[in-house]
């Protein structure tokens, strides 16, 4: 199977079956906290490959629009907006509310060690 049919099969395929979001889009949602709920959720998969994926290619990713052959990056980019979309199925607003949570526990000196990275 060529690259592109590879990433095509990743597009159709429900990566995270059972979701509260899998009947969500990228249009479904607040694009500020998609985007945001990306780059958390990247803590969860692959993160070392993760810190080489911009912002911008996050933009490009939720606009449909990113051209790439890379078809890891694709695969993480999609397994991340699926945790994400799942997040913000339960709470519009979840990764504001998530940022904020964790700011007053730096700000108290309540997060862990392990949080602090």
């Amino acid at each position: 199977m060529n690259l592109i049919k590879k990433i095509e099969k990743l597009f159709e395929e429900n990566i995270i079956a059972g979701g509260l979001g899998d009947n969500l889009t990228a249009n479904d949602v607040d694009r500020n906290q998609l985007a945001m709920g990306i780059r958390v959720e990247f803590e969860h998969i692959n993160h070392e490959y993760s810190k080489n994926i911009s912002d911008e290619q996050i933009e490009l990713f939720i606009d449909g629009k990113l051209d790439t052959d890379d078809a890891k990056m694709i695969q993480t980019l999609e397994t991340a907006q699926e945790i994400a979309l799942d997040h913000l199925a339960e709470l519009d607003d979840y990764y504001t509310r998530l940022d904020k949570m964790e700011a007053d526990a730096e700000d108290s000196g309540d997060m862990n060690e392990v949080g602090r990275e």
